[in-house]
Order: structure tokens, then C-alpha cells, then sequence
């Protein structure tokens, strides 16, 4: 029977091999050879079962899969590379919950941080701006940090600030004005309300 260190040593031998599987799926699916998150815990889940491991966001572009059993974790680079993560630290889950300007839920991103110290470029959403391009601080257990998105406006024509009174009609009665339409000063519809105290900034 293997005792201590080649036991440790045979099972993460046996993990990571299972991770360079998956990868080589989920590489293999996709035209340019990316690795896509979900169809990485797709073939994972195949392979092993719902529940076995979990996908999460490492540093950058990398992933971070972490078995749920053994409690060890492995990092996938862009490039399919994957590496034991040796760390003494706790390893603690960043989330970031992406909200637009309604406080509604855009998307939620989980970081592993196998330090103190954490800084995240924030998520990218098409259509939408972050508040902040980069997300750090300390962290010393799990942890939320909300990050705040504003809608990007296409320029394919000059934006046009439309005033609206209470009742959501177009006036340009300065006192009567209570927010704008944002747009092509054409159609309330498919037009972006804004409340005026954000014209006034």
C-alpha cells in the first residue's frame, strides 16, 4: 500500500490528468480552441458526475477547478496548460454580482484569491460599461463586491437628451422636466430613460 506523499502524489497525478481530458474536450468543440467555462463543467460532470468538481475564475483568463472532495485545485490556462495550485493559504471566493442601474443582476462572476490581496478586471458584459475597470482589495474570507454597469449607447447617431415631464411626455419646459430620453430624440421606444440627476453631472 502507498503511504503519505505518494498516495497525495497519485491522486493529484490521477486529478490533473482528469482536467487535461476535459480540457482537450472542451478545446476540441470549439473552432479557435477556447476553453469555455460551462463546457469545461460540462465535460467534467460527464466525465465525473454533477457535484465532483467546480469551475471557477482564477487570474485573467484562467480557470480554476477545484475538486470538492480532495479540496485541491487546479489551474487551466488559455493555452490548455494546467498546473497542481500548491497553496498553504485559504483560499477564499471573491464574487462579483454585475448589476446595472436598476440593481438588476447582470451577471455574477466567482474568483478564487489564493492571496490577500485581490484586483479583478471587471467582467466584461457586451453593451454595458463597469463603473470601475478593476475590482481589488483584501480579502481574508469569502467575499461580495458589487460592481455597478451603465449601459453603453451605439454612435451610430448623435445621442439626443429629450426631456420628459412626470407623466413620461416629451417637454422642453425646463421645470417640468424630471428625466430624459436618451436616443435619437425620435421614439420613447427602444430609447434609454435617465433620471435628470444623472443629466446634471
Amino acid at each position: 500500500k502507498m503511504h503519505g506523499k505518494a498516495k497525495e502524489q497519485a491522486e493529484i497525478d490521477e486529478e490533473k490528468e482528469i482536467v487535461e481530458m476535459a480540457t482537450i474536450q472542451t478545446m476540441g468543440k470549439n473552432k479557435y480552441g477556447n476553453i469555455v467555462k460551462e463546457e469545461l463543467q460540462a465535460e467534467l460532470n460527464k466525465n465525473l458526475g454533477n457535484g465532483v468538481t467546480d469551475v471557477l475564475y482564477g487570474d485573467d483568463e484562467d480557470y480554476i477547478v477545484k475538486f470538492n472532495q480532495s479540496k485541491r485545485y487546479y489551474s487551466v490556462n488559455s493555452n490548455g496548460d494546467i498546473e497542481y495550485i500548491e497553496s498553504t493559504v485559504e483560499k477564499n471566493i471573491l464574487t462579483i454580482p454585475c448589476v446595472n442601474s436598476e440593481n438588476q443582476l447582470l451577471l455574477e462572476c466567482k474568483y478564487v484569491v489564493l492571496k490577500n490581496q485581490y484586483s479583478k478586471k471587471a467582467p466584461k458584459i457586451s453593451g454595458y460599461m463597469p463603473e470601475n475597470e478593476t475590482v481589488s482589495g483584501e480579502i481574508k474570507e469569502d467575499k461580495v463586491v458589487e460592481l455597478m454597469y451603465y449601459m453603453k449607447f451605439n454612435n451610430d447617431y448623435t445621442l439626443v437628451f429629450t426631456g420628459l415631464d412626470q407623466d413620461g411626455n416629451i417637454t422642453d419646459n425646463e421645470d417640468e422636466i424630471v428625466g430624459y430620453m436618451i436616443g435619437d430624440g425620435t421614439t420613447t421606444d427602444g430609447n434609454a430613460i435617465l433620471e435628470k440627476k444623472y443629466r446634471e453631472l
